[in-house]
């Protein structure tokens, strides 16, 4: 097996392995009947969509059916690598905070933040877009989910 196959195979059975443990810690969560959603409901969706994409890239790769090309393996690059560990650690410091600040402005400064780690200008536009962000994610959260923030 190529090197380029197995490292892509790693990195599947890595978002696989992070899928199991979203189920497994959303698993307490409880479920309602009566067509109300559940808290674990929206993670395990997300979840449950990655798992399943991360299974069937592993099987068209191993099957054949789909080809790495030279180019579609980068080697590694640790410049393009530290604005996804940024986001990590952002999101790490979010879920820290949330019990600490209000959802509006906790949410507004983490999308600035993430804006400012990928570069994204001018300030203006950026500003209008984490307060239309927000209220569009509170509105999902609280109205449609059912969601106390």
């Amino acid at each position: 097996m190529k090197s380029a196959i197995r490292h892509e195979l790693v990195t599947l059975l890595f978002i696989f392995a992070v899928t199991i443990l979203v189920f497994w810690q959303t698993g307490g969560n409880g479920t309602f009947s009566n067509g109300q959603i559940s808290p674990g409901s929206f993670p395990r969706l997300a979840a449950g969509a990655m798992g399943l994409f991360a299974v069937l890239r592993a099987l068209f790769l191993m099957t054949g059916a789909v080809s790495l090309a030279a180019e579609e393996a980068p080697t590694f690059n640790w410049a393009l690598t530290k604005r996804p560990i940024a986001v990590v650690v952002l999101m790490g410091a979010y879920v820290w905070l949330f019990s600490v600040l209000p959802f509006f402005v906790l949410t507004f400064i983490f999308l600035l933040a993430v804006f400012f780690v990928f570069g994204i200008r001018p300030w203006v536009y950026l500003v209008f877009q984490a307060l239309l962000i927000t209220t569009v994610l509170y509105v999902l959260f609280t109205k449609l989910l059912q969601v106390a923030v």
